[in-house]
């Protein structure tokens, strides 16, 4: 079973998996550069950084310690922006149930129309500020609702033609109704097409919007920044991947402008996670992404030992010449299973094709099974995955915010080093 877990071990002791809240009686911790800052006055105490109730993450393996630089590589900001992932909800680490996250809980109504989520009293974005209903409230009216902003409202949030709803119900409660069931809603929310609701800080982005300054003054700073139009400030100003300043409820805050040939990211001294000590997360100090032109660098980056901890980039036919770099490399290489699957072991039959005799022959469920049928997954695991896949058909996860977003299980390399040769 440890093989199931291997992705989890080392971003459990950075971002992890939740759904308790921590005892009030406990005192918490945090890690040293951030205590020297409240004893120098720049900072408050720990316990007024963090929230009422913050959420408990469990490790895979134990209580992790503080400091170091988590190195990794790739050829786009992905691993970056896949560490920031915090919606109000959140898929558990199995990927099978939805948890809380920056909401407590969440009620559905019986008709499957009204969705009321319940926020933790106390998050402040990683500026200090408060996050409140408001800023969800700022993200529906001011974002989603623009249409110079968002010019095609996102498919979750609207059923038919309709766009829901969103109200506050309180400075901790928000309720987003729909004209008619909305059954994916909520694997919606907890994916990351949901990460955008708590991505937006009113406090910060209203100097960018011109309904709550005069358009000629933001049009003015958007043509002295570099752009042509005020939303296209406004869209860069709020992109998380893209400008420094802007206030984060995530674990990391980026502190690299884009283009950077290094993302360089250190925690958010508000982060509202524990582990069961009350030892405020991350335990790393800064998150280090080399941007590099092709897989082949990364291979080469986790063969030379410059990189901590690798997911993306390396491919299963990578597990031999990792596998033998180990020792002189002094990292681990760990097969792990993920929910994702394969595009490659897929095949994708276009149903709407305008050639007529190709839609009715796709169209027939006999010719789709019979095609499945031929498909030597054996074959392709052996040639394609080294062996170290679970060959099956694929089939949709009822917990899939898409349909066919699940397919066959099958083994990524993972390659982790050595905590000593950290700096």
């Amino acid at each position: 079973m440890k093989k199931h877990l291997v992705v989890l071990v080392v971003l459990s002791l950075v971002i992890g998996f939740a759904s308790t809240s921590f005892a009030q009686e406990k005192k918490y911790s945090e890690a040293p550069a951030l205590a020297e800052l409240v004893k120098e006055g720049k900072l408050p105490p720990v316990e007024e950084r963090l929230p009422e109730e913050p959420l408990v993450v469990e490790p895979v393996e134990e209580i992790g310690q503080y400091g170091g630089t988590w190195h990794t590589a790739h050829m786009r900001s992905s691993p970056f922006s896949l560490t920031m992932y915090d919606p109000l909800l959140r898929w558990d680490e199995n990927g099978q149930s939805i948890v809380p996250n920056i909401a407590k809980g969440w009620e559905v109504a019986d008709d499957g129309k009204s969705f009321t989520f319940y926020l933790r009293e106390g998050i402040k974005w990683s500026d200090g500020e408060s996050f409140t209903a408001d800023d969800i409230l700022f993200w529906y009216e001011d974002v989603l609702l623009n249409e110079e902003l968002t010019p095609v409202e996102p498919i979750w949030m609207k059923v038919g033609d309709e766009v829901g709803k969103v109200e506050k119900l309180g400075d901790y409660a928000v309720r987003f109704t729909f004209s008619k069931p909305n059954g994916l809603f909520i694997e919606h929310l907890a994916s990351s097409s949901g990460e955008a609701v708590c991505r937006y800080p009113k406090h910060y982005l209203t100097q960018f919007h011109p309904a709550y300054v005069s358009k000629e003054d933001v049009e003015a700073l958007a043509k002295e920044e570099g752009f042509d139009t005020w939303f296209s400030l406004f869209l860069f100003k709020a992109d998380i991947l893209s400008n420094p300043d802007l206030p984060v409820l995530t674990i990391w805050q980026l502190r690299t402008k884009p283009g950077a040939p290094r993302l360089v990211a250190e925690r958010n001294p508000y982060y509202w996670k524990v582990d069961p000590q009350g030892n405020q997360l991350p335990y790393i100090d800064r998150f280090v992404v080399d941007m590099v032109q092709s897989a082949d660098v990364i291979t080469l980056k986790a063969l030379s030992g410059e990189i901590d901890m690798q997911y993306y980039g390396l491919a299963t036919l990578d597990f031999p010449v990792l596998l033998e770099g180990r020792e002189k490399g002094g990292y681990r290489v760990m097969p792990a299973q993920s929910a994702g699957g394969t595009a490659a072991a897929c095949l994708y039959l276009n149903q709407n094709v305008e050639d007529p005799v190709l839609r009715s022959l796709f169209e027939n469920r006999k010719f789709r099974i019979a095609l499945s049928l031929a498909i030597n997954r054996d074959e392709i695991n052996e040639f394609v995955y080294a062996g170290m896949s679970e060959p099956r058909q694929a089939v949709p996860s009822k917990y899939s915010p898409y349909y066919n977003s699940r397919y066959d299980q099958f083994a990524k390399s993972y390659i982790e080093y050595d905590p000593q040769r950290a700096n």
